[in-house]
């Protein structure tokens, strides 16, 4: 058995890297094309579809590309109050090079202040650049997303945003989505924003408040030929001789979901570990386990 744990090989559940994910390269180059000019996408799906994966790769290529980047996941931070703080946190950092001159303020300090409360956090040196075009004294939606906008716009730097669990700004107070909405609609191109939910959470929420939510990016199934060669190359590096009928059974019963494929093949190479092989037998002993899951009948494809 190799040193590289099953665990490590077969992931499921947490957001995966870009090298982890399998056969996602050619949609994670189309999405951050248009994110990088300033496009804004909606990324709506199935649960467990890889859609926070996907939108992750974008921002460590913006990361590479020295673009301005935040990831926003609202079920982390789900006030206005909150994602307001996060905001600045990730962008106030990536922006201090837009800054051309001029010092940070009174109001700027009481805001910093009022993030500090909000976060914990007491090293906000890296907040100056956006609070310092903030205007109001205390940290509100509105004015953080003016801030950002007035700072992209006065420069050549451009930014990304995601917006994860996006629906979730459907219970935020109406001024709150209303700046929200004038963010999407901000005709300068310079802000990229990636909204991502799951299809039946942002249709019941998201699209009554926000109405417009930029143009929608789909992702395709990942097709059974990259699911063959990269699961044969996980199983080789696991030192677990794969049989052909059995990598095709187990594409067959996961229908290719990624999170069920990566449910079954993990559960398939813990048994294999036991008769040296994966083999049909250890597909169908792994079968009763994952059924059990609740994900595996909600998420295959039909």
């Amino acid at each position: 058995m190799s040193d590289v744990s099953i665990a490590e090989l077969f992931k499921v559940g947490p957001p995966l890297t870009e090298t982890e994910q399998v056969g996602r390269g050619p949609a994670i180059d189309a999405l951050s094309a248009r994110a990088f000019s300033g496009a804004t996408l909606r990324l709506f799906d199935q649960r467990r579809e890889g859609k926070t994966s996907l939108a992750l790769a974008v921002l460590a290529r913006a990361d590479a590309a020295h673009v301005a980047s935040c990831n926003l996941p609202l079920d982390e931070y789900p006030t206005a109050q909150a994602a307001a703080a996060r905001i600045l946190a990730q962008f106030g950092g990536g922006l201090r090079a837009a800054r051309v001159a001029g010092q940070v303020g009174g109001a700027a300090a009481r805001i910093t202040s009022r993030i500090a409360r909000a976060t914990g956090n007491d090293d906000v040196a890296l907040l100056a650049d956006i609070a310092g075009a903030a205007r109001p004294s205390e940290l509100a939606l509105p004015s953080v997303l003016a801030a950002l906008r007035e700072r992209l716009q006065a420069s050549e730097q451009r930014a990304v945003l995601l917006i994860d669990e996006a629906h979730l700004i459907g219970g935020w107070a109406p001024q709150d989505q209303a700046a929200v909405r004038a963010l999407l609609k901000d005709e300068h191109q310079r802000l990229g924003v990636l909204l991502a939910s799951s299809e039946d959470s942002a249709q019941a929420t998201l699209v009554p408040v926000l109405q417009f939510l930029g143009e929608p990016f789909v992702l395709g199934r990942i097709a059974r030929e990259d699911w063959r060669h990269d699961l044969r190359e996980r199983f080789k590096r696991a030192q677990l001789p794969l049989e052909d009928p059995a990598l095709e059974k187990l594409l067959d019963l996961s229908t290719g979901q990624p999170y069920c494929t990566m449910l079954l093949a993990r559960q398939c190479a813990e048994l294999g570990g036991a008769f040296g092989t994966v083999n049909v037998d250890v597909v169908e002993l792994a079968l009763p386990t994952v059924e059990r899951h609740e994900a595996w009948q909600l998420l295959r494809y039909s």
